[in-house]
């Protein structure tokens, strides 16, 4: 199979089955090309995630303990609270549930999802994958796999694994073989179709691609090795213009030697502060804060260009002129570059009230020159990049892949070189994921296989557009919840009332009998019937979901002293009826035989149903308090930080960000907001270890003290000093 034919395969089971997909191939294939065009293309509510916060920015996604709120650590899936080991906490379905916080734009946005990307699936642990599987189902009330959510996973198995604790372990592999995403339980009856991309776009040299591909099988021979070690300079310390990176295993070798070859400059360092705002959580930030630049450092590029194509993300250059809002980066063959601040945004996903589609909000944004010092950079970082020229130091590789990963950055042989030899020791791939690949790598994907899979997709697209069950269950609670408020409405207002009650059982009872009538074409698989009927039945329910709308969308609660709305009534309805607009139009497109993409959908989705503007309508907002002022004021008033979040809407780091605010303002004393066994306990490590950097002083205390806590802590002792 061709790469062509590859991406038609992926596009068509994405836009027209439901089957969840597992996309990889090896390094420099396009796999985050090829994804980057499934969410711009795709006509389904698409939710991006990724297992780390630097994976997801540069995906456009967000977290995936963010978007699903699972708690970081590990996760039995049992219904029992797992108390073997009182120093580690395990989560479970009970203590999910019991601790599951959600804002609602949040919940919105899984029970409006069609299609849940995870990028960077290597690192996707199976427990967290259970977990992810365990929320979808509670949050949409469906039994099925992930909630009835399709699922694409991409990524490479034979880069960077999965980390995890030898604590979790002893408990964890009770109930894994591995670690690995396709160990989890709810991928058992639920196998992924495999497709691999295998046409390779950032090597050409065959020698070089045919040891990368020995390496990632386990199957290095003696001649590989041999081709390899020639490339061996010890000490090599090549010239700053010639451009080279080296790769280490370990985050403290990358920054002694960025730091070291940097102090060696006789310039003058320029110092570039980030430019934050709204929630960008420091966990997430791309690149330094405060980026110390001088003229003739090396650095790195770490966005691509897309207005210029000038650079691209891991592309090397030279400082050679720094101004306040500009530097000017020269790379190879004298090539100029002037660069300007650039922007991150950190996203929610949220649900158009208009069109029911799922949109991307932007919550905080994160302005800085987008370089790093290139002197230095861990192996674990420079995956995805690709580099001309690198020193790779892999004498310390501490987890299987890491040794892939740093080659396969590498266009060609000639532009390597290694600090010490190669040998066999510590460099093989894991063999869980060797056995994954070859049982799933030969499996061939037939035409009627797709095609039954559609029909599955369509029947329940079907089931899903026809229902207003639940529709009918919030109305009456409304009703029931608020029966005193309704009283009080005027007599037409409440045959209004009566009139849409049974306009929407009427609806019902015909949804019902027309699920029965089409019952027969799905089992013949006749599209033409079913398309037919399908631009009838929109036409049906258009008219008698308008009509019934149209009776309660002027009733005011004027009178009353509770908020009571009917728009949210009226917005899940039409978006009910968008579900069948977009079916008629999947069927007829398919019998067209042309393709259902964003592209033919998104153009039609904003025409129907004018209906719900009215209601939607929204008077000029007042001018609210500062948001911290507003945590302020409920943390005065006694509520927990907890509550708070319950309560705004807003996530608990927020919160205690918020709270460190306060405390930078001297507006909170710390001893308010932390009890005085944790603060004291605080205190005494952070003044023994002397650490002032938030993850090595989290490295140096007990488990159960939460990066928020610390972050308190050196809010309280800046203002100190």
């Amino acid at each position: 199979m061709t790469s062509s034919a590859e991406i038609i395969l992926v596009e068509k089971l994405i836009n027209e089955t439901s089957l969840p997909v597992f996309l990889t191939g090896k390094a420099g294939t396009g796999k985050t090309t090829f994804l980057k065009k499934i969410i711009r293309s795709t006509h389904k509510n698409t939710i991006v995630v990724a297992p780390t916060g630097i994976a997801a920015l540069n995906v456009g996604g967000v977290t995936i303990h963010s978007q699903f709120q699972i708690p970081i650590g590990a996760y039995v899936p049992a219904q029992v609270a797992y108390s073997k080991h009182p120093f580690f906490r395990f989560e479970s379905e009970s203590t999910l549930l019991g601790n599951f916080r959600m804002n609602n734009i949040k919940r919105k946005a899984l029970l409006e999802a069609e299609l849940i990307i995870i990028d960077e699936v290597s690192m996707l642990r199976a427990d967290t994958l259970d977990a992810i599987d365990f929320v979808l189902r509670s949050v949409r009330k469906n039994s099925t796999a992930f909630g009835g959510v399709q699922v694409l996973f991409v990524g490479d198995l034979m880069q960077l694994p999965p980390i995890y604790q030898e604590s979790d372990w002893q408990v964890l592999k009770e109930y894994y073989p591995s670690m690995y995403f396709f160990d989890a339980k709810v991928l058992r009856d639920n196998q992924p179709v495999f497709v691999e991309l295998k046409k390779i776009h950032r090597q050409s040299d065959q020698v070089f691609t045919d040891i990368l591909a020995h390496l990632r099988n386990n199957q290095l021979n003696a001649n590989d090795l041999a081709i390899l070690n020639k490339r061996v300079i010890r000490d090599f310390n090549p010239d700053p213009t010639e451009g080279y990176i080296t790769l280490s295993t370990h985050n403290k070798i990358v920054e002694e030697k960025n730091n070291k070859e940097l102090a060696l400059i006789d310039s003058k360092p320029v110092v570039y502060s980030a430019k934050i705002s709204g929630e960008f959580p420091e966990a997430i930030y791309p690149c330094e804060a405060n980026l110390n630049l001088k003229v003739g450092a090396q650095v790195m590029f770490i966005k691509n260009d897309t207005q210029h194509n000038q650079y691209y993300n891991g592309k090397i250059g030279i400082v050679s002129a720094l101004f306040p809002d500009e530097v000017i980066i020269t790379c190879a063959a004298n090539e100029k570059i002037k660069l300007v601040f650039q922007e991150w945004k950190n996203i929610r996903y949220q649900v158009e009230e208009t069109s029911g589609k799922l949109s991307e909000e932007v919550i905080g944004t994160f302005m800085q020159m987008p370089l790093r010092l290139a002197y230095a950079i861990t192996i674990h970082k420079s995956q995805g990049l690709t580099f001309e020229k690198a020193i790779i130091d892999i004498k310390k590789v501490f987890a299987s892949g890491q040794a892939y990963v740093a080659l396969s950055r590498l266009k060609s042989l000639e532009g390597l070189v290694l600090s010490s030899e190669i040998s066999m020791n510590g460099i093989a791939s894991e063999a869980a994921v060797v056995q994954f690949e070859e049982k799933t790598s030969g499996s061939e994907i037939s035409e009627t296989f797709i095609d039954q899979a559609n029909w599955n997709y369509l029947q329940q697209c079907f089931i899903s557009a026809f229902d207003f069950k639940k529709h009918i269950y919030n109305w009456r609670n409304l009703i029931e919840n608020n029966a005193k408020e309704f009283i009080k409405l005027t007599s037409t207002e409440q045959e209004n009332i009566s009139f849409f009650s049974n306009a929407l059982n009427e609806i019902q009872q015909v949804a019902i009998n027309f699920q029965k009538q089409t019952a027969p074409f799905f089992l013949e698989k006749d599209l033409e019937k079913l398309t037919n009927r399908l631009v009838d039945a929109k036409k049906y329910f258009e008219l008698n979901l308008k009509s019934a709308c149209n009776n309660i969308d002027d009733i005011s609660f004027s009178k009353s002293k509770k908020q009571i709305s009917l728009s949210p009534t009226l917005i899940d309805l039409f978006h009910q009826y968008q579900q069948i607009a977009k079916l008629s139009h999947l069927t007829a497109m398919r019998l067209a035989g042309q393709n259902f993409d964003q592209s033919n959908w998104g153009q039609l989705q904003e025409k129907y149903w004018f209906t719900v503007e009215k209601p939607l309508k929204k008077a000029k907002k007042e001018e609210k308090e500062p948001t911290h002022l507003h945590t302020l004021r409920l943390f005065k008033e006694g509520k927990s930080p907890e509550q708070i979040a319950e309560a705004r809407n807003i996530t608990l780091a927020t919160v205690n960000s918020h709270l460190g605010k306060l405390i930078s303002l001297q507006e909170l004393k710390i001893d308010q907001v932390l009890s005085k066994h944790r603060l004291a306990y605080l205190l005494s490590e952070i003044n023994a270890s002397k650490e002032s950097k938030l993850n090595d002083i989290k490295a140096k205390v007990k488990e159960d003290i939460t990066y928020d806590e610390i972050k308190l802590i050196l809010a309280h002792l800046k203002t100190e000093q």
